[in-house]
């Protein structure tokens, strides 16, 4: 990359650069193509970094086994590229080709999967119980998504959850999985609710949630229903201290007047 990015170059081609070096190389890398792209450069970037792709990427061409899959807008190319690993099979062409023609504005969602167990609502409260999608930097939030049972599955269901900010960048994700929450055995035309419970600590600003139900710890095993942007979430600052970023951290400050010896 270093010997690549010496000249100035028309067109250049970068195949995976980002995915070595520390973190100040890595920094320095995009640094070095966000300049370059202010020039005027083209670039071809090639890559399996979601975060590097939204963050550098005008246009996507998505690949399947040596097919073109899809050709078109960022969120577009993502929504397919999670759908294209979760259901472990190609995706139907035509339907790819079909969606490359409908461009997507930022909150509108994308749905996937078998539909075993079907996503039937998705909610969010605030502390008082009500159902709202503005809420205070730092405060208490339910998320609740309830969820249809269509066919008996004996190993329970995941819910999983994506907190993504506006430029598309994963802020936070876990499940239920992962949070010991197993749901056991479920049977056919049953009925369930998750319920998460969670500071928003969060900076000011919109951001996005996408859910999923899904077999064990990880949608790569059964993906039943995924939806990206189910809901669009507002978060307004709070009048404690102000601060930027993506992240609201507890914090303090004290000031110390040290002794000095003459």
């Amino acid at each position: 990359f270093s010997f690549a990015v010496s000249v100035n170059p028309d067109v250049l081609i970068i195949d995976e650069a980002l995915s070595v070096g520390d973190a100040y190389f890595q920094q320095k890398c995009l640094r070095k193509i966000t300049s370059f792209k202010a020039f005027g450069t083209t670039i071809l970037f090639v890559s399996h970094d979601l975060s590097a792709v939204k963050m550098l990427c005008e246009s996507v061409t998505l690949l399947s086994k040596g097919d073109i899959v899809f050709s078109g807008s960022p969120i577009q190319a993502m929504d397919l590229y999670n759908e294209l690993l979760a259901s472990k099979k190609n995706i139907d062409l035509k339907r790819a080709s079909l969606q490359a023609k409908q461009e997507k504005n930022w909150g509108e969602s994308h749905e996937s999967g078998n539909r075993l167990a079907e996503i039937s609502e998705v909610k969010l409260t605030n502390e008082r119980g009500e159902i709202s999608q503005a809420l205070t930097a730092g405060s208490q939030a339910t998320i609740i998504v309830s969820a249809v049972i269509h066919e008996n599955l004996p190993d329970g269901i995941t819910c999983g959850l994506l907190i993504r900010d506006r430029l598309g960048y994963d802020i936070f994700g876990s499940n239920s999985s992962y949070l010991n929450a197993p749901t056991g055995a479920l049977t056919k035309a049953s009925q369930i609710n998750f319920e998460f419970q969670l500071s928003l600590n969060l900076g000011q600003g919109d951001y996005t949630l996408t859910v999923a139900l899904h077999s064990h710890e990880s949608h790569a095993e059964n993906n039943y229903h995924w939806i990206e942007r189910a809901l669009i979430i507002q978060i307004i600052p709070e009048n404690d201290y102000h601060h930027v970023g993506v992240a609201k951290l507890p914090m303090s400050c004290r000031i110390t007047h040290p002794t000095v010896n003459l």
